[in-house]
């Protein structure tokens, strides 16, 4: 029989952070789990006082990986996390403080797991996925799975995070006992792999026991399960981030004896929605003394600091309970959707193509092959491009908070509006000029398609395939906004072949693909017969997936260690020679 393997890493103590006594628990339990299920255990962890480092868990996952023999690879992780982009996570090892490598860099990690020749790889995070904090801006992360091309094997990759990217995982000491310490995800995920609750045990036929656990219901499981117990125990709506690809046979995550349901919990009410002066969403207010800590940097989203009495219909009532959450995430979402759908830029330019940019003062414009002046108009200010043909531009911003660079391509036919709030830029949004031929959608609906988009992916909860309006704008209208985010998601759920057709589509109606379709689909630029712009990826994410880029490997990694920790490609203040480089210049 093929081997399994599991890489079990705990760091309880990062220089700078607050230390948590809940991963060893997470930890130990999550080995002792993985033993029984006949894995090989390979772990990694600081319990013992000595660091945990990069290098001895890529030696480890390396060596699994050209002995050719595993069917399946578990990475789970217990310890500090940080998103530097949406969906680009990192997890912080015991030295990151002082060494940009050693963390793990997740997501490229995980494209990579794609071409490792091992049938199923599964990641189980338990960390938070917050923006970093100025010290940790810097980290690069290690890629813990070798650049190897064994495409003859399927590889089916899980991936099953504690929060949405953006947000806290939290952890919870009774009475301040170290020993009864516990990460909330990593509790929901032992009962889940243990089938201490029904629902998550199919019958399987020809496996080595008579039930498992498969990826998809687990994945439902603990989109539940997680939010119950986090509210339960913290009052907070942690919301899982959850991919299942694997499905029986052959692929399963837990053999099981025939399962026994457990009784559901009571839950108290959760709290009304908050306002906050920034996001529109739950306000932020300091966490008390005693408080559970989250797995993170800086200020998470914490709970609200008062709440409103238990209603009474939802009080033992999981449904009710979880429905009132969904209420109030909404009003979050829809909040935040009618900040960016207010930050309207031009609807057209003389040249009929051009940018606009609402949220900060524009102090340079570098565009490549040059622009048609800058102004300012009605609190925005303006870059008018020139006619007929796509150009990279770089944008020095001021804002109270000091200067950024924010990245963007202006495209024949279209207005681009970069709305930029404090951490860079929050929304690029490309909509067609006044004089362009008429869309599938209204424009007016483009617009609130791409600010709600833009709010979802920053609280959480964007899923494009769910909405037809969301398709006919990527697939009938080829918005090269949503055309990228949905390309991205689309990566993420293993379905790159999608993104290829959407190149595709482009190429055939003589579009300009944008830099990160052509990145995200694994094509060669040079092989289209349309142009490609502009020669970086426009969000952030791109930047961790792209391995070099035009401008040339040192150029390449000193843009990389500037940017900020936003949706959209913006730098710290670089030079300008560098960003003329960025340009084609």
């Amino acid at each position: 029989m093929a081997r399994q393997v599991a890489v079990v890493i705990g760091v309880s103590r990062v220089p700078g952070f607050t230390p948590l006594a809940g991963v060893k628990t997470g930890v130990t339990e999550f080995s002792d789990w993985a033993t029984a299920q006949g894995f090989q255990v390979e772990r990694f962890v600081d319990f013992d006082g000595e660091p945990v480092r990069a290098d001895s868990i890529v030696r480890a996952v390396r060596t699994v990986v050209d002995a050719g023999d595993a069917e399946r690879l578990v990475v789970y992780f217990s310890g500090h996390g940080l998103a530097v982009g949406t969906w680009d996570d990192m997890w912080l090892l015991s030295e990151a403080n002082v060494n940009p490598n050693e963390a793990i860099n997740v997501s490229k990690s995980a494209e990579l797991a794609r071409q490792c020749g091992i049938p199923h790889v599964v990641f189980f995070g338990d960390a938070c996925r917050n923006p970093p904090g100025k010290l940790q801006l810097s980290l690069q992360g290690s890629l813990v799975f070798p650049s190897v091309h064994l495409n003859q094997v399927d590889v089916q990759v899980d991936r099953f995070f504690a929060t949405k990217s953006g947000d806290s995982a939290w952890e919870k000491v009774p009475e301040q006992v170290a020993a009864r310490a516990f990460g909330v995800f990593s509790r929901c995920l032992m009962s889940g792999l243990r089938g201490e609750a029904g629902e998550v045990a199919r019958p399987v036929v020809g496996g080595r026991m008579p039930y498992a656990v498969l990826a998809h219901p687990l994945r439902e499981y603990l989109s539940r399960k997680v939010r119950l117990e986090a509210y339960r125990e913290v009052q907070v709506d942690q919301r899982p981030d959850c991919i299942a690809e694997s499905i029986w046979e052959p692929n399963v995550l837990s053999w099981l004896e025939p399962p026994a349901a457990l009784p559901a919990a009571p839950a108290p009410a959760p709290p009304p929605p908050q306002s906050g002066p920034e996001t529109g969403g739950a306000a932020e207010v300091p966490v008390p003394p005693g408080r559970p800590r989250w797995r993170g940097i800086g200020r998470p989203r914490p709970p609200a600091a008062s709440r409103s009495a238990p209603d009474e219909d939802a009080g033992d009532d999981d449904d009710a309970l979880l429905a009132q959450l969904d209420e109030r995430h909404s009003v979050e979402v829809d909040a935040l959707a009618t900040r960016f759908a207010a930050a309207a830029g031009r609807s057209n330019f003389e040249t009929a193509a051009g940018l606009s940019v609402v949220g900060a003062k524009l102090d340079l414009a570098l565009v490549a092959g040059g622009d048609r002046g800058t102004f300012e108009e009605r609190g925005a200010w303006h870059v008018r491009g020139r006619e007929g043909r796509p150009a990279a531009a770089m944008l020095r911003l001021e804002r109270p908070e000091g200067r950024l660079w924010a990245a963007a391509v202006i495209l024949p036919g279209y207005v681009g509006t970069l709305t930029v709030g404090a951490g860079g830029s929050e929304q690029l949004e490309y909509l067609p000029v006044a004089s362009a031929p008429p869309q599938r959608l209204d424009p007016s609906l483009t617009h609130q398609l791409i600010a709600r988009a833009s709010a979802q992916l920053r609280i959480g909860g964007f899923e494009p395939t769910e909405d037809r309006d969301m398709w006919a704008a990527v697939e009938d209208d080829l918005n090269p906004t949503l055309a990228t985010l949905t390309a991205y998601y689309l990566v993420r759920m293993g379905r790159r072949g999608k993104v290829r057709e959407l190149v595709s589509m482009f190429e055939d109606r003589d579009r300009v693909v944008p830099f990160d379709l052509v990145l995200l689909a694994g094509v060669d630029a040079a092989d289209l017969r349309v142009p490609v712009a502009p020669a970086f990826p426009m969000m952030t994410q791109g930047w961790s997936l792209a391995d070099t880029l035009p401008i040339g490997e040192d150029a390449f990694s000193a843009a990389r260690r500037q940017l900020a920790p936003a949706l959209w490609t913006t730098f710290r203040d670089i030079s300008i020679n560098l960003a003329d480089k960025l340009v084609g210049g």
